[in-house]
């Protein structure tokens, strides 16, 4: 559903993946970004000290169609500002 839904506002992520985070661990991340209570419950601590925003939004697996359209402009109106100014952009 998540991949018909973002085709649907013209991105493509058919090859999007979710890897455990363990593949991640030896990269050194300017920002980590969290987006369900449980990845910011469970976020390993990593290596060196890093920037963490976490925002939690209600996963739209399994809702139906507008459940996703609520999460994307949710994302795109609080997420993505809130990253931006991490980055002093």
């Amino acid at each position: 559903d998540a991949i018909y839904y973002m085709n649907e506002v013209g991105l493509d992520i058919s090859t999007h993946t979710s890897d455990l985070i363990d593949k991640y661990l030896e990269i050194e991340f300017d920002l980590i970004v969290t987006v369900c209570d449980h990845a910011k419950e469970t976020c390993p601590v990593f290596p060196k000290a890093v920037r963490v925003v976490h925002i939690g939004f209600e996963d739209p697996d399994k809702k139906p169609f507008e459940a996703f359209e609520k999460c994307y402009t949710e994302i795109l109106e609080t997420l993505i500002p809130q990253v931006k100014v991490e980055l002093g952009l």
